[in-house]
């Protein structure tokens, strides 16, 4: 039993290459939305901003890795195959 998705075959789930638009968001999305989270954070309440701020730091690590395993080409699933 094939387990894996196949990208050469028509009926997989991964055929096609994702709309540049769509990558643009998955490197560059969560860092955009943890400097939103940053800016809003300093006009909203006290435990409002804690929790925004925590979440733009996640967001911001987010990115950060997102970006490394692009230029590296590490943690994909061509590195980890079960």
């Amino acid at each position: 039993m094939h387990t894996r998705p196949n990208r050469t075959r028509s009926g997989s789930t991964l055929c096609g290459l994702m709309p540049e638009w769509l990558q643009f968001l998955r490197k560059y999305g969560s860092l955009i939305l943890a400097a939103l989270c940053l800016v809003a954070a300093y006009s909203v309440p006290p435990v409002v901003s804690y929790v925004l701020t925590i979440a733009a730091f996640v967001l911001a690590i987010e990115g950060g890795l997102s970006l490394y395993e692009r230029a590296n080409k590490a943690g994909g699933m061509q590195d980890f195959h079960q």
